[in-house]
């Protein structure tokens, strides 16, 4: 609309001349018509004049309105660049087919938006999704995060509680997890998490029991975040606008193709905006942009607050999460 209306002020000329012109000739013929015969020679002669120039004018009128027209229909659409700022890239993403997927969300810089979107893709999962495991109710997602107030009632953790099985595993690890209000449940490894065995073991019972796991990877040990990122379905690395960026993102690019796991890694950038420069795809196959949000804040420093569902960037995550896991929404499945 605001196009058009653009359009059409470039035009504003030709128009009001002649409908100035229609209306003083208009004007005339009436004025000259109230004295009707008794009117004066010079009334007579502007009287006769009035006429051609209602009819000069009506033809530019016409003629204005024709090519106003015709230049409003083929005046260019507004470009994407004018519509949607900033411009994001569309989502390429691979597509996970497994029956319980397990995604990593990995950080290039310390608080780059992992804990924000890892909680975020299991909400999505959860309110909009399917489970394959139980016919007719919705998914149970899984997040495991470095997040202290995701303690147990009896405040047990799970490197605790993996400390006290060191031989294997019982399926009660699951009471640990802790309900949210959005129907994902919280396991936290604020307390030190799995080693590299203990992830093996652990992840056998969580499919089980859950239809999504999603793992928030922080810390610097780099067995687990190999051993991590060879067992997940798919890697998020995540990273924020920020002073040596590229540089991060190179270095986490070169791992990544090293370890040959570039077939399941997704570039994603959180808080694009217009002033931000083009980041380079390095090795990346697949990546995702999330815009600048004011909808996610860290009012505490702490701890993310989850998305508004009608923000930009919970739209943009939501559409990826349909493409990433086709199985668990409705309109998926095999």
């Amino acid at each position: 609309m605001a196009s058009n209306v653009s359009a059409l002020r470039a035009h504003r000329q030709a128009v009001l001349t002649p409908l100035a012109a229609l209306a003083l000739a208009v004007s005339l013929g009436v004025d000259v018509s109230a004295f009707g015969p008794g009117a004066t020679p010079a009334w007579h002669a502007v009287a006769a004049a009035s006429l051609p120039l209602l009819l000069l004018t009506t033809v530019a009128m016409i003629v204005a309105a024709v090519t106003v027209a015709l230049s409003a229909s083929l005046a260019p659409a507004p470009s994407l660049a004018q519509v949607e700022e900033p411009l994001l890239l569309p989502p390429r993403l691979p597509m996970i087919w497994r029956d319980v997927p397990f995604i990593v969300v990995l950080g290039t810089a310390p608080k780059s938006g992992t804990t924000t979107l890892a909680r975020n893709l299991a909400a999505i999962v959860a309110t909009e999704g399917r489970s394959l495991r139980v016919a007719g109710q919705r998914p149970r997602p899984l997040c495991l995060l470095d997040c202290p107030d995701a303690l147990d009632a009896d405040g047990i953790g799970l490197a605790r509680y993996l400390a006290a099985h060191p031989t294997g595993l019982p399926d009660d690890v699951v009471d640990l997890a802790v309900p949210q209000s959005n129907g994902v449940e919280v396991l936290t490894i604020a307390d030190g998490g799995p080693n590299p065995y203990q992830l093996r073991q652990l992840l056998p019972v969580l499919r089980r029991y859950y239809d999504l796991i999603v793992l928030d990877l922080k810390g610097e040990d780099h067995w687990l975040i190999d051993t991590a990122l060879e067992l997940a379905d798919v890697i998020l690395v995540t990273s924020l606008p920020a002073p040596g960026l590229q540089a991060a993102i190179a270095q986490w690019s070169n791992r990544i193709w090293a370890l040959g796991f570039e077939g399941k890694s997704v570039l994603t950038l959180n808080r694009r905006s217009v002033r931000d420069p083009p980041t380079p795809r390095y090795r990346f196959q697949f990546g995702l942009e999330l815009p600048d949000d004011r909808a996610i804040a860290q009012p505490d420093g702490l701890r993310a607050a989850p998305m508004g569902s009608a923000s930009p960037a919970a739209r943009r995550l939501q559409a990826a999460g349909h493409l990433l896991l086709p199985d668990l929404f409705a309109e998926g499945g095999r």
